[in-house]
C-alpha cells in the first residue's frame, strides 16, 4: 500500500548469465531455480544483475533493515533469509536516494523492481523472478516520500508494512538533498503537525477507526518548493486483513483411479492452508462440486463447511468417470479451487481367458514333480491388476482375494503337498477390485515313487516241453497304479533271450511257447506305473525315459539329409513316414542314424522322432527343416579355438550364416600356413543348423595360419584365423620315502621299493626320465603309452629298454618281469551264493589262456568249469 512519487524508474534487476557493463552484481546463483546463493566475490553460473544500483553493501552483522535485499546463511552455498544478522546480510545503496526492500505474495507493485524469488521465509532456496515460488523480493528506489510500517503483529513481522493490528505505527521517512523541514497529518491534512527538521524513523498514531488509513506528508526545499506524499495501511484489531492472498489448494483423494460401487461417491481433502488465518485463529471454508468427464454437473456446488470428508449418494453410469471440485474460501472470502484426479466406475469383473499346464497334461500321470502354468485375463474398462491362485489336492477350493499377484505364468518346483492328484485354482481382479469367478484346472497327477517289484514265482525253471509258464504278484503303486509289465526270460544254458514284452496291466503270468526242452529259464518282471516309472530289479533299474541329446537336421539343407539322434542311454529309436514309423537303420545303442530320401524341392519337413529305452520308457520330439537345394551361406565364422596341440585331434567349429545343413566334406577346403590340408587328413561332422565340427591334428609347433573354405552352390565363403599349437605331454609322478636311488634312462627310471622293483616307463616321442627327491618323473608325448611297472627286486629293468624304444613293449609283456615258477591253484570266484565251480586246475609255470564255460544248473547253483585254452 506504498505511494509514493519520484520514484527513480532507472532501478531494475534480473537473472543472466552474466551482468551487462550498465549493471552491478550483487550475487551469484547456482541456477535460475531451486538456487543456492553466493556474494558478488563468487562465481555460479548465474548472476543477479541491477540496473540503477551505485553500491552494495555486504556486513557480517545486522545492520539496516530497509534496503536488505536477503541474509545468506555464508558467503557461497548458502540459503537465504528475509531477516538481517543470519551470517551475510547484502543491502541495496543508491547515491542521494533510498533502497527499500520489501517482500510480497503478490507480484511487485508498478513503482518497485523484482530481484528475487525465495521458496520460504526462513532458509529459504532463491529463484529468478520467472519461477513459481510465493514470496518475492520487491525493491524500490525512492528519492522521496513515506512509508508507512507496522510496528509488528507476533508471528508477522515480514508482512507488517500492509496491515496493522495497532493504530501506533512507524514511519519511514525520505529526504532529498535539497530537504530543509517537513510535517505529517492524519486523513483530513488540516490538523498538521509543526514543522520539523528532517528525520526518521518516526513514531505515529493513526486515527483510532479500523479501515483503510492514510497519512500524508509536506517536505520543505531550499528552493521553496514544498511537495506532497502519503501513503495507506490497513487498521484491523484482529489482523484478518492480513488475509489478503487466496488460500494455499488442498490435495483431494477421492478413493483411487477406480470404484466397483455406482451409487455412491466418496472424497477427501487434506493440505489446505493459510498460514494468516492460521495464526489468528479463522477457519476455512470448503464447498464441493462432482462433475463428470465432459464437465457435466453432477451435483452442483453444496457447502461443506470446515468438513474435510464427503460420502455423497448418487447414480453412477458404468464407465464414467467423476471428478470433485473443492473450493476453499478464507475470511476475506478469497477463494481457491482444485479439481481431483478422477475416478472410474468399475462394477464389471475380469474374464479369466485361457488357463493350462504348460508342463503336464491334464487327467494324466507324470513323475515330473516341477508343474508350470500359464493364463491370460481380459478387463475392458479399468484392466486386470492381477491374480490370486493356488495349487492343491482339492477340485473345489476358490484362492483368497487378499493376496494379488501380477504376471501371467507360475512354475511350482517340487509340489507342496507330495504324490497325488493335484488342481490349479486361479481367479482375477481388475483395477476396481472386482473378483472373477475362480477357475479351476485339473487334475495334475504327480507320481515320484516307482511301483513294487511283482514277486516271480519260481523265477528259474527247467523247460520239459516248448511250453513255459511263469507266473508273479501283482506289484502294487498307490498313487498312479500299475500301467504295464514287462516280462524278460532268459535261457541260462545259452545266454540268449527267449522274451522280453510288455503284456498290459492286469497280467500275472505269461506262457512261452518256444522254450527247448532241457534249457534252464530264468524269468524277471519289471512294473510300470502310469507316471512312467518302473519298479527297481536286478533285471533293470531304469525309471528315467531316454533323453535326446542332439537331433539334426535342423534349419535348411541343401542334401537329402542323415536324420541324426543321440540319446544318452541305449535305445531303439523310429521316425515317422507316409507308410508309418519306420526303425533307424543304425539304432539301439546311443547314436541313431538313418538316411532320408526327400525331393530337392524347396519344402518345409516336421519330422516326428521317438526312442524306446531298454525297459521301455520313450521320449518323442519333432524335428524341422527345409529342403532347399540351391541355398547358399552369406557368410562363414570360425571362431578362435582356445588351444591346440600337435599330434592330437583338434577342432575347428565352422557356423555358417544363415545355417545351411548337408554340406558335403567335398566342399569343404582346409589351409594351414597355406598349405591345403588332404581331405585324408581331417574330418567333418555336420552338427545340425549350419554348424560343422573339422578334426585334424596339426603337426609341428608353433603359431600358424588357418583358413577355411566352404563352397556351395558356385558360392565361396571362406574366414581364417591364427592359432598356437602346443606340445602336449602327459607327466607320471611317484614319491615314497622307502624309494632307493633311481637309475633312469631314456624310457625308463626305476628304483627299488621294499622286496621289489618299481618303476615307470613311456614309448611316446619327446620321452624324459627325471629323479626327484625319493621319486621317479617321467614324462612323454601322447603318441605312445606309459606304463607304471613293478617286478621282482632282481629283474633287470634296463633290459627292456629296446622294447619301449621299439614301441613292442606291449607285445612281450610275458618277458617282462619274472615267469611263474611255482605251482598255482587258480579257483574263479563271483560274489553271488547260487554261482559254483565244477572243477579246479593247476597252472604249471610259464603263460596261459584260461576258459570259463557255463555248464548249466546244478541243484540250485549255477556252475561253471575252467579249461586251459589249446592252440
Amino acid at each position: 500500500m506504498l505511494f509514493l512519487c519520484l520514484v527513480n524508474a532507472s532501478l531494475n534487476c534480473e537473472v543472466d548469465t552474466s551482468c551487462k557493463n550498465t549493471q552491478l552484481k550483487i550475487m551469484t546463483l547456482t541456477d535460475t531455480t531451486n538456487a543456492h546463493a553466493a556474494d558478488d566475490t563468487f562465481s555460479y553460473s548465474y548472476d543477479v544483475c541491477c540496473d540503477g544500483v551505485t553500491g552494495l553493501a555486504i556486513v557480517d552483522s545486522p545492520g539496516q533493515v530497509n534496503n536488505l535485499v536477503v541474509s545468506l546463511t555464508d558467503t557461497a552455498n548458502a540459503h537465504a533469509y528475509t531477516t538481517s544478522g543470519h551470517g551475510h546480510d547484502i543491502y541495496l545503496n543508491a547515491t542521494g536516494r533510498h533502497i527499500f526492500c520489501q517482500y510480497r505474495t503478490t507480484d511487485c507493485d508498478a513503482t518497485e523492481a523484482c530481484v528475487l524469488e525465495l521458496s520460504d521465509y526462513d532458509n529459504a532456496h532463491v529463484a529468478d523472478c520467472d519461477s513459481p515460488y510465493d514470496l518475492k523480493v520487491c525493491c524500490a528506489d525512492i528519492e522521496e516520500g513515506l512509508i508507512i510500517t507496522s510496528l509488528g503483529l507476533v508471528g508477522f513481522p515480514e508482512l507488517s508494512e500492509d496491515c496493522t493490528t495497532s493504530n501506533a505505527v512507524i514511519l519511514l521517512l525520505f529526504f532529498s538533498q535539497g530537504s530543509t523541514k517537513f510535517r505529517l497529518s492524519n486523513e483530513n491534512t488540516v490538523d498538521w503537525t509543526a514543522w520539523q527538521n528532517p528525520s526518521t524513523p518516526y513514531y505515529w498514531s493513526l486515527l483510532d477507526q479500523e479501515g483503510l488509513r492514510r497519512v500524508y506528508m509536506q517536505v520543505n526545499h531550499s528552493d521553496g518548493m514544498v511537495m506532497n506524499y502519503s501513503d495507506t495501511i490497513y487498521y484491523n484489531r484482529t489482523g484478518a486483513c492480513l488475509l489478503f492472498n487466496v488460500p494455499m489448494l488442498p490435495i483431494v483423494v477421492d478413493d483411487g483411479d477406480y470404484t466397483n460401487i455406482n451409487t455412491l461417491l466418496h472424497a477427501y481433502w487434506y493440505g489446505a492452508c493459510d498460514p494468516y488465518a492460521e495464526r489468528l485463529g479463522l477457519t476455512l471454508k470448503y464447498e464441493y462440486k462432482i462433475v463428470n468427464q465432459t464437465n457435466s454437473t453432477i451435483v452442483d456446488w453444496t457447502d461443506a463447511g470446515s468438513a474435510t470428508e464427503i460420502t455423497k449418494p448418487v447414480d453412477l453410469d458404468e464407465g464414467g468417470n467423476y471428478s470433485f471440485l473443492v473450493r476453499v474460501t478464507n475470511a476475506k472470502n478469497l477463494s481457491n479451487i482444485v479439481r481431483s484426479n478422477g475416478i472410474v466406475v468399475d462394477t464389471v469383473a475380469p474374464v479369466m481367458g485361457t488357463v493350462q499346464s504348460t508342463s503336464h497334461t491334464k487327467n494324466e500321470w507324470t513323475y515330473d514333480n516341477n508343474v508350470s502354468f500359464a493364463w491370460s485375463a481380459s478387463d475392458s474398462n479399468s484392466g486386470v491388476k492381477g491374480y490370486s491362485y493356488r495349487l492343491d489336492k482339492f477340485s473345489d477350493n476358490p484362492p483368497d482375494i487378499y493376496t494379488i499377484k501380477t504376471g501371467s505364468g507360475i512354475t511350482y518346483t517340487n509340489v507342496p503337498y507330495g504324490d497325488g492328484q493335484y488342481y490349479f485354482h486361479i481367479r482375477a481382479v481388475d483395477n476396481a477390485n472386482n473378483w472373477d469367478n475362480t477357475v479351476t484346472e485339473g487334475w495334475y497327477g504327480i507320481d515320484t515313487s516307482p511301483p513294487t517289484k511283482p514277486v516271480v514265482l519260481n523265477d528259474v525253471k527247467s523247460a520239459d516241453s516248448n511250453v513255459l509258464i511263469f507266473g508273479w504278484l501283482p506289484a502294487q503303486d498307490d498313487e498312479s497304479g500299475i500301467a504295464d509289465y514287462l516280462v524278460n526270460i532268459t535261457d541260462i544254458d545259452t545266454e540268449q533271450l527267449l522274451v522280453r514284452q510288455w503284456l498290459g496291466s492286469n497280467e500275472t503270468g505269461f506262457q512261452a511257447n518256444n522254450a527247448t526242452p532241457g534249457h534252464n529259464y530264468m524269468c524277471g518282471v519289471i512294473s510300470l506305473n502310469n507316471a512312467g516309472l518302473n519298479s527297481s530289479s536286478d533285471l533293470n533299474a531304469d525309471t528315467v525315459p531316454p533323453e535326446i541329446l542332439f537331433k539334426k537336421p535342423r534349419g535348411t539343407i541343401i542334401n537329402s539329409p542323415i536324420l541324426v539322434l543321440e540319446t544318452d542311454e541305449t535305445a531303439s529309436c523310429y521316425y515317422n513316414t507316409s507308410q508309418g514309423y519306420a526303425l533307424f537303420e543304425h539304432t539301439n545303442d546311443t547314436f541313431h542314424e538313418s538316411k532320408l530320401d526327400l525331393s530337392p524341392s524347396i519344402q518345409e519337413y516336421n519330422i516326428e522322432v521317438k526312442c524306446y529305452d531298454t525297459v521301455g520308457l520313450s521320449t518323442s520330439e519333432i524335428i524341422t527343416f527345409t529342403y532347399n537345394a540351391s541355398a547358399s551361406p552369406s557368410s562363414i565364422s570360425v571362431p578362435q579355438p582356445q588351444s591346440y596341440y600337435v599330434n592330437v585331434k583338434s577342432l575347428l567349429i565352422v557356423n555358417t550364416t544363415p545355417g545351411i545343413g548337408e554340406i558335403p566334406k567335398s566342399s569343404f577346403y582346409v589351409y594351414v600356413d597355406e598349405q591345403e590340408v588332404s581331405s585324408n587328413d581331417f574330418s567333418i561332422v555336420d552338427r545340425g543348423n549350419g554348424t560343422y565340427y573339422i578334426y585334424f591334428e596339426p603337426d609341428s609347433v608353433g603359431y600358424s595360419s588357418v583358413s577355411v573354405n566352404v563352397s556351395v552352390n558356385s558360392v565361396v565363403r571362406s574366414d581364417e584365423l591364427d592359432i598356437d599349437i602346443k606340445d602336449l605331454t602327459q607327466v607320471i609322478a611317484y614319491v615314497d620315502e622307502e624309494l632307493s636311488a633311481p637309475s633312469n634312462s631314456k624310457y625308463i627310471i626305476y628304483g627299488g621299493l621294499r622286496s621289489t622293483t618299481f618303476g615307470l616307463g613311456g614309448d611316446g616321442t619327446n620321452t624324459e626320465t627325471d629323479p626327484i627327491p625319493n621319486g621317479l618323473n617321467l614324462s612323454s608325448r601322447l603318441d605312445g603309452n606309459m606304463y607304471i611297472i613293478g617286478t621282482r627286486g632282481n629283474s633287470n629293468l634296463m633290459s627292456k629298454e629296446n622294447y619301449l624304444s621299439s614301441k613292442t613293449f606291449s607285445e612281450f609283456t610275458n618277458k617282462f618281469g619274472y615267469p611263474i615258477e611255482a605251482d598255482y591253484l587258480l579257483r574263479f570266484y563271483i560274489l553271488k551264493p547260487n554261482v559254483g565251480f565244477s572243477n579246479d586246475i593247476v597252472l604249471e609255470k610259464g603263460r596261459h589262456v584260461l576258459v570259463v564255460k557255463n555248464t548249466g544248473i546244478s541243484g540250485d547253483k549255477l556252475m561253471y568249469e575252467i579249461s586251459e585254452k589249446r592252440d
